[in-house]
């Protein structure tokens, strides 16, 4: 799945709604909403569990975590690890390298 088509993907903005969340130790739970609504959607991907774009992947995992008062910053850090991740793949390769090194 290119970036352009992962954008299109409701999870991708769900993830961007999850890394810009103001964190409190009680958010997990809206969190983990967002994420299983992006993943319930109709546009979402409809790609298998085996073969789901990043971020949607991303958001099964958030939906899975188990609940303690550090799982807020959890989700946010696992999302915006795939969101530079996402950013990182944009990069054409040659530019990549640059950014990297």
């Amino acid at each position: 799945m290119s970036t352009d088509d992962a954008q299109a993907c409701p999870s991708h903005d769900a993830l961007v709604r999850i890394a810009a969340a103001r964190w409190t130790p009680y958010i997990a739970d809206t969190l983990r909403k967002w994420s299983r609504e992006a993943l319930n959607d109709p546009a979402a991907c409809t790609n298998t569990r085996a073969h789901d774009c990043v971020a949607c992947s991303a958001l099964r995992k958030i939906s899975n975590l188990e609940w303690d008062t550090a799982l807020a910053r959890q989700i946010q850090d696992k999302a915006r690890e795939t969101l530079a991740l996402l950013e990182l793949r944009s990069i054409p390769p040659r530019e990549r390298l640059r950014v990297m090194g």
